[in-house]
């Protein structure tokens, strides 16, 4: 299924930080969903108080897509599944397949190819990896090489142009 709408999915986010498009990780988790599917989407950053009434549950991250408002993480990837068919063949993966992603011997957490699932890890994961603070947390993050090495991963498929 295609984009029909006759325009571009606007996901509404905060603002970027450490190199990342946003510094919320559930705003990135979409952010790379988006990339992931290659649906046309514009970031949008929020710009006064004025922008979070408009959200439709008072927060963000929320997608405008034609008429439709959509908030929460969750709820957004769901919808978009729904409208724009699944991408990602996520509900193709065999039983085999899942076990082996879980153990983390693939590129990708569910197998050999990314699902919405990689998408949520690297939104979390990479404010940790790419922060330019130090913390307890994200020092022990960066201390796995295998953490380190899905992040650039994702960020050279999806994030470098």
């Amino acid at each position: 299924m295609t984009q029909d709408n006759g325009g571009i999915i606007k996901l509404y986010g905060f603002s970027p930080a450490w190199s990342l498009p946003d510094c919320s990780p559930f705003v990135m988790k979409i952010d790379c969903y988006l990339r992931m599917t290659r649906l046309q989407y514009e970031l949008v950053h929020w710009q006064s108080l004025r922008d979070m009434q408009r959200a439709p549950k008072g927060k963000l991250p929320w997608i405008e897509d034609g008429e439709k408002k959509i908030a929460d993480s969750d709820f957004i990837i769901s919808y978009l599944q729904k409208t724009y068919g699944d991408r990602l063949e996520e509900n193709s993966l065999s039983p085999s397949d899942r076990a082996a992603a879980l153990s983390m011997r693939r590129p990708y957490f569910m197998g050999r190819v990314p699902t919405s699932l990689d998408a949520a890890m690297y939104g979390f994961l990479a404010h940790l990896i790419y922060a330019d603070y130090e913390s307890p947390l994200n020092s022990h993050a960066k201390s796995f090489v295998n953490l380190r090495s899905y992040c650039e991963r994702m960020r050279t498929r999806y994030y470098d142009s």
